[in-house]
């Protein structure tokens, strides 16, 4: 049982974990093993396994703060069954080739658990364009827009969120494998609040000067680029900020984008609630090890935990 709160500062070290070598995955075990030969098998496992990583944190979520994330699965006959795909609120799809009208990479639309899914994506299904790509971007329901909404975001087999600021309509955009250096460096204001310009008419400029209609133009991948145009989309003259951040899965074992998501949430509103500036500050001085042990040891205490 873990009745205390993860501490980041001092994440146990990861080398002293006793992994069971289980055959499956079976409810509060984590996944441990990969079989290659068995893929439909195995992406059936990791999505269970992500199943428990989202259950267990919306817990600790409503638990610790006023925040609501849907966990968008449940256990069906002692086995974890996701509602959406992979647990996530936006999924970006590959399309159709504008001249052409090929097929591009549209592996994940015709994955066996995409397919069980496509009933619930379909209805909200929008298409994006982006260098002759047609992408199409599939949301789940939303029965109501919080304050603070937070959107698991699954794209080309990668996790991201997005955390929406209602009241300011600011999107700030996490992903911990980082974005392009020729973003523009992030100013806050004096709530510690990200932007790229506090006001608007230099923001503008800025743009014009640079021949850039938005500042996601800077985004060099065609999912980061789809997602800032649905999100412009939905909310009109939304501030989207990426927030500009080193590339956190150095290490070439860390496949754990899914966990890194759910601990940056962890950080901002349960605990050590670094506001936004501190909390990139923080990730940014991680060393490849210590990132690496960090993730580790989150995802071992999350999936472990006692959430009742």
């Amino acid at each position: 049982m873990m009745s205390s709160l993860f501490d980041p500062y001092n994440p146990i070290n990861y080398k002293t974990f006793n992994f069971p070598k289980l055959r499956r995955f079976r409810y509060n075990r984590e996944l441990a093993t990969i079989d290659k030969s068995q893929k439909n098998e195995f992406c059936e496992r990791w999505e269970q396994m992500i199943c428990q990583l989202n259950y267990n944190f919306s817990k600790l979520l409503t638990r610790h703060t006023d925040l609501h994330l849907n966990p968008r699965c449940k256990i069906v006959k002692s086995k974890w069954v996701a509602s959406s795909y992979h647990c996530s609120d936006i999924t970006i799809l590959d399309g159709i080739h504008e001249e052409t009208g090929e097929e591009v990479n549209y592996k994940i639309a015709k994955d066996s658990i995409m397919d069980r899914h496509q009933s619930k994506y379909m209805p909200y299904k929008k298409t994006y364009q982006y260098n002759d790509i047609k992408y199409y971007v599939c949301q789940s329901s939303i029965y109501k827009l919080k304050d603070i909404h937070i959107f698991r975001i699954t794209a080309g087999g990668h996790y991201t969120i997005g955390i929406y600021y209602k009241k300011e309509n600011r999107f700030e955009y996490f992903d911990s494998g980082g974005f392009s250096e020729d973003l523009p460096d992030l100013i806050y204001d004096m709530d510690c609040n990200p932007h790229f310009f506090l006001k608007k008419r230099l923001c503008g400029a800025f743009l014009k000067k640079n021949n850039k209609k938005n500042f996601y133009d800077y985004l060099d991948n065609e999912y980061d680029n789809v997602l800032c145009q649905y999100i412009s989309d939905i909310f009109p003259n939304v501030e989207i900020i990426p927030l500009k951040l080193k590339n956190l899965q150095m290490n070439k074992e860390d496949v754990y984008c899914q966990s890194w998501v759910l601990l940056y949430l962890y950080l901002r509103f349960i605990s050590p609630k670094l506001n936004t500036r501190d909390c990139l500050a923080f990730l940014n001085d991680l060393s490849e090890e210590e990132a690496y042990n960090l993730v580790i040891s989150w995802w071992k205490y999350i999936i472990y935990l006692d959430i009742n």
